[in-house]
């Protein structure tokens, strides 16, 4: 064999054997990583689940909180709305007594100065709350009275820095 020939016949085994090489790259033959997975990942996903799934009952509970908070809520709003109108109409009628009163008492001051003639008429024409005393007797005027809430004032001593050790 020629130099020239062998020289050919080596090209051409090393070609088949890149050929070769790069068919055996192409064909994968070793396991591919994107199939098994890492088992830092495999921990990553499981605790991302079981925060998800925490997260879900978390946010569960906390509706029924807020639900049990916006009943108890409207409940205390009825029962201010409730007192509220009951003390108006508390104060109402304890201000048309306190009117009544007042326009009794002013009957019985005009009567007082137009004389004893006059008097018994306005008593005759006066009308009587129920349960009211006798006649002749007096009743007790009605006031209506707002008290403000009491505070006691506390002093206190100065306060002094002590430097013994």
């Amino acid at each position: 064999m020629s130099r020239r020939a062998a020289r050919l016949s080596v090209t051409l085994s090393t070609l088949v054997v890149l050929c070769l090489i790069l068919v055996v790259i192409a064909a994968h033959p070793w396991p591919d990583r994107t199939t098994s997975k890492d088992p830092r990942l495999v921990a990553l996903e499981s605790r991302e689940s079981r925060l998800a799934n925490e997260a879900k009952v978390t946010k569960r509970l906390l509706n029924q909180r807020w639900r049990r908070y916006e009943l108890r809520l409207a409940a205390r709003r009825r029962q201010i709305e409730t007192a509220r109108r009951n003390y108006e109409a508390q104060l109402a009628a304890a201000r048309r007594a306190a009117t009544e009163r007042a326009q009794v008492l002013a009957a019985a001051a005009r009567a007082r100065a137009a004389g004893d003639a006059t008097r018994s008429t306005v008593a005759a024409t006066t009308p009587v709350p129920t349960g009211a005393t006798p006649a002749g007797a007096t009743t007790p005027a009605v006031r209506v009275v707002t008290l403000p809430p009491k505070v006691t004032v506390v002093t206190l001593p100065p306060v002094t820095v002590s430097t013994s050790s």
